[in-house]
């Protein structure tokens, strides 16, 4: 939403600059002049801000070791991530179980696409949560280097050493109160919409260690924004099923909290019904 703003506040001020040096706008007639101006100033002062990110970002070294997130990317991103979902044609409805406090939290999340996790950015901003992503998701341009700056933290697939070096840092962040985590535990994205891919149980030592509550999220729909757009809108629906205190799996070993955190998923993601029920509905 700020990303529209600042284009149409650019779009603005570049109309009225040409449309006073220009002289295109000397009767009521021609009130269509300045009309479409804005709209192409509006979308090439977009346009400008999207190139001034790539330059900026080119800049960044994804492999460099962040020691502090940059608040000035962080808030980059969450503006990018807004503007993005705003004009993605997402209709999105939010069903929560539980009331949240003051955090910081874990949050997991079922994985179905790449919007996931920045629904979750945008809805819980206020926890300022750094996702857990994979590699993959670094080498995008623009949106890669912001992350990265950000704070994000990079799972390694297969390297455990880095892998606990990962785990250690997110737990860093936790303990210091200011960001929260969040993370797929099914390490990618899931292609069976009535099911869950095998979890990476590992991903709970956050939890335990940081000794935060783990905010237990479900999506629904996202799989379907890239086919959707531009001509549909789709619905995606975001439960939040329960908040796990610390004190309710201090004792369990990982294998058993992630048992608990897949149940809980599976059932919110049959809820919805059989596939061609929600499908249709999503699609309508």
């Amino acid at each position: 939403m700020l990303m529209t703003i600042i284009s149409a506040i650019m779009g603005a001020g570049f109309t009225a600059l040409i449309t006073v040096l220009g002289g295109l706008y000397t009767d009521i007639s021609d009130i269509w002049i300045p009309i479409l101006l804005f709209i192409g100033c509006t979308v090439g002062s977009a346009l400008l801000l999207i190139v001034l990110l790539f330059i900026a970002t080119s800049f960044i070294n994804v492999h460099k070791p962040v020691k502090k997130p940059s608040k000035f990317w962080f808030c980059m991103y969450n503006i990018v991530n807004s503007f993005l979902i705003l004009w993605s044609g997402i209709d999105l409805k939010i069903n929560e179980k539980e009331k949240l406090g003051e955090g910081p939290y874990m949050f997991v999340i079922n994985h179905r696409s790449n919007f996931d996790t920045m629904i979750v950015s945008k809805v819980y901003k206020k926890y300022k949560p750094l996702m857990v992503s994979k590699p993959g998701n670094f080498k995008i341009p623009i949106a890669g280097p912001a992350i990265h700056k950000s704070g994000f933290l990079l799972m390694p697939k297969t390297d455990p050493k880095n892998a606990l070096a990962v785990i250690g840092q997110a737990v860093d962040y936790l303990k210091e109160g200011e960001y929260s985590i969040g993370i797929c535990p099914e390490g990618t994205r899931n292609k069976h919409r009535r099911d869950l891919l095998p979890f990476k149980n590992g991903c709970f030592k956050i939890a335990l260690r940081a000794g935060v509550p783990i905010v237990v999220l479900c999506v629904n729909g996202t799989e379907n924004i890239t086919k959707n757009f531009p001509f549909k809108r789709t619905k995606v629906y975001l439960d939040l099923i329960k908040v796990i205190k610390p004190e309710e799996i201090e004792n369990k070993h990982t294998s058993e909290i992630g048992e608990e955190v897949r149940a809980l998923m599976y059932e919110c993601i049959n809820s919805y019904g059989p596939i061609e029920e929600v499908e249709t509905e999503i699609a309508a």
